[in-house]
């Protein structure tokens, strides 16, 4: 808990680190909240003024301040932010995080933490000294139902976690690895980037697993061995496909199979097979339980909510000292951990080019391999690794990987 004293009903003051890109989704929401009075958004960093100038026109209509330079935003707001917002780069979330909380600003970075488990302890460290708190833009992580989940399991109310089985099939466009320039990249520069699906767009779903296997409410797992494969049909450095057998600091097996690269589409679906049945979860519902029974009336009965609403009301309530669901940097380090963990060694294979198929969607390029999608949903449900059900002419080029 941050240990500034902020009044139930004082109005948060909250800086912005970027506009554009999936910060365009931090303006709309945040202007939302300065408008009802839930919050006043006091100042902004805007490095590109001439790309956000609709953005910096409703900034400026609500008397936000705008800085062209973080340092110096940091600087002149220090000790009058209680949150700063930092949906920007990977590579820039550990130094603008411990400037942040430096100036005395507690911290929303979006997800993933970081890219390295040395700048993710260096976070913590400086949490620790500053006495306030690192939110970590896992939306999913602050969901009632999750968290409810979680206490059912660490109760064993439907027996015994066996194994936790994640897969989501979300096929992208060759434009989405041009869109800035670190997307599909292992590193810029002197910065790691790590990023893959692992590590971006499908991140939430290895982090959840590991809340869940986590051996009590506030705990995640984290992982003792690993056997992964990894490819990439798109043209990048990192990989674009994943799939990988897990298993946890308490025993428990985890299951990954998540592809930017197949023609078809399958939503992001979370199983937890325990002792007693199997729980499900979907994206954008609620959790199916085996045994109605066994849990509560309130919460079978939740209303689907908006995942970023439900972020952004769990940290304010935080910081406002009501009760919250929050991810914090204490869990989203077993997120970064696993991550290092699997590049240690990994060896990234090449799909074959006879075997990659493109097509125009909505005026859009997709390259894809055929028949992948349906081979990556047997390995999910056979509960095997991709290599052992792959057809023949990618055996030879995965790997498996022991995490050291």
């Amino acid at each position: 808990m941050p240990t500034r004293n902020i009044k139930a009903q004082h109005t948060l003051t909250v800086a912005l680190v970027g506009v554009t890109g999936y910060a365009n989704m931090y303006v709309d929401r945040l202007v939302s909240y300065h408008r009802n009075g839930r919050i006043r958004l006091q100042a902004a960093t805007v490095i590109n003024p001439s790309e956000a100038s609709e953005a910096c026109h409703v900034l400026h209509e609500i008397g936000c301040r705008i800085y062209s330079d973080f340092e110096k935003m940091i600087a002149e707001e220090s000790g009058r932010i209680d949150l700063c917002a930092i949906p920007t780069g990977i590579h820039l979330h550990c130094p603008m995080t411990i400037a942040a909380l430096n100036a005395g600003m507690n911290v929303l970075v979006e997800k993933p933490l970081t890219a390295r488990a040395d700048e993710a302890r260096m976070m913590v460290e400086a949490r620790n000294r500053s006495g306030l708190e690192i939110f970590v833009g896992f939306q999913t992580m602050f969901n009632r139902s999750l968290w409810e989940t979680k206490d059912l399991l660490t109760r064993q109310k439907f027996g015994r976690v066996k194994m936790i089985k994640s897969i989501a099939l979300w096929p992208r466009p060759t434009t989405y690895y041009t869109r800035n320039n670190w997307a599909g990249k292992l590193s810029v520069g002197p910065n790691t980037i790590f990023d893959s699906p692992v590590n971006n767009a499908m991140a939430h779903f290895v982090m959840m697993p590991l809340f869940l296997s986590g051996k009590d409410i506030e705990n995640t797992a984290s992982i003792v061995q690993l056997e992964a494969d990894a490819f990439r049909a798109q043209n990048i450095e990192s990989f674009d496909t994943f799939s990988a057998r897990a298993t946890t600091n308490n025993g428990i097996e985890l299951l990954f199979n998540f592809s930017h690269s197949t023609q078809e589409r399958y939503r992001p679906t979370i199983e937890v097979v325990c002792e007693g049945g199997t729980l499900q979860w979907f994206e954008n519902e609620n959790y199916r339980y085996p045994d109605p029974d066994k849990v509560s009336a309130h919460s079978t009965r939740i209303e689907p909510v908006d995942a970023r609403t439900e972020m952004f009301e769990n940290i304010f309530n935080r910081l406002q000292n009501r009760p919250g669901n929050c991810c914090t940097v204490d869990h989203a380090m077993a997120h970064t951990e696993f991550v290092n963990h699997l590049h240690h060694d990994l060896i990234v294979a090449e799909v074959p080019k006879n075997q990659i198929s493109s097509e125009i969607r909505n005026g859009l390029s997709y390259s894809f391999v055929p028949g992948l999608g349906e081979q990556m949903f047997h390995s999910h449900q056979s509960g095997e690794i991709l290599s052992q059900v792959i057809p023949n002419w990618i055996h030879e080029l995965l790997n498996t990987i022991p995490v050291k």
